[in-house]
């Protein structure tokens, strides 16, 4: 889970120090992802617990750092209910099968609209109202059911233990050109060509995600930096590091209805994008 918006810092992926494997035999790589993805897209229902963390760097100088847990509780075909705990404040996305909200714990702010039929129509409207990507995390594998013509150069990197579970590692490039796409005000927004080079750990007694990272070595940041009496916006090209880590997952545990409900609370107020809060 990836967030665009100023409200968040970071994405949601993992790093992982992978040592060299012991390695009988390899594997299909690409069919190891989409066997996961058939695993959450099998499942009923979905609690999860998970800590996200982010670091921008330029030329070893940490330029951006921040971590957040994300709390993910599903049901199918549409109910969802995502807590993002972050330290600048929280926020959350409630679907209840009827209704979709976005509410800005911090600064009492909320959309409403309505819910999509299934887990993926709610993917856009996680974009536009928080700036929240599923990016190869538990909520993309939920969701989509294939993988991106983009995502290249996928290899079987062997067998691991990781936190006491045995784990089978995949690791791919995600290649992305250059496009322009529209922002929910109508208008369009250029996103820079990336590579970003991924790395997957898969629990092998329950086909789900354990951790996931990506480091991509050419982000595009923008900075005012003072020349003479002006000053000017200009472009820095940074790494970020990205990593997401799976603490807890209880696939097919029973979710009370109560949990994708949201009442707006007393004294908190319709907005039309939470992106920048007040």
């Amino acid at each position: 889970m990836r967030y665009n918006s100023p409200l968040f810092l970071g994405s949601l992926v993992l790093a992982i120090g992978v040592s060299a494997p012991s390695v009988s035999h390899a594997q299909d790589p690409k069919a190891l992802l989409l066997k996961m993805g058939q695993t959450y897209r099998s499942l009923n229902s979905l609690e999860s617990v998970s800590t996200v963390s982010s670091r921008v760097t330029k030329d070893k100088t940490t330029l951006q750092e921040g971590t957040t847990t994300v709390i993910l509780r599903y049901a199918k075909p549409n109910k969802l209910m995502l807590d993002i705990a972050r330290p600048q404040g929280s926020l959350r996305a409630y679907s209840d099968g009827t209704t979709f909200y976005a509410y800005d714990v911090t600064h009492s702010l909320y959309i409403r609209g309505k819910a999509p039929t299934d887990i993926k129509g709610l993917l856009p409207l996680l974009y536009a109202s928080m700036g929240v990507v599923a990016n190869f995390d538990p909520l993309y594998f939920l969701a989509n059911p294939s993988l991106p013509p983009e995502l290249i150069s996928l290899k079987f990197v062997g067998y691991q233990t990781y936190e006491g579970a045995p784990v089978v590692v995949v690791s791919g490039v995600m290649q992305r050109k250059e496009q322009v796409v529209k922002n929910p005000k109508g208008g369009t927004v250029r996103l820079p060509a990336i590579t970003e080079n991924w790395t997957w750990m898969i629990d092998r007694n329950t086909s789900l995600l354990k951790k996931c990272e990506s480091t991509n070595t050419n982000v595009t940041l923008f900075a005012n930096q003072k020349q003479g009496n002006t000053v000017k916006r200009t472009q820095i090209k940074a790494m970020q590091f990205s990593r997401h880590r799976v603490g807890s997952a209880k696939p097919n545990v029973a979710v009370a209805d109560s949990v994708f409900h949201f009442a707006p609370p007393p004294g908190s107020s319709m907005k039309a994008d939470l992106s920048k809060g007040k």
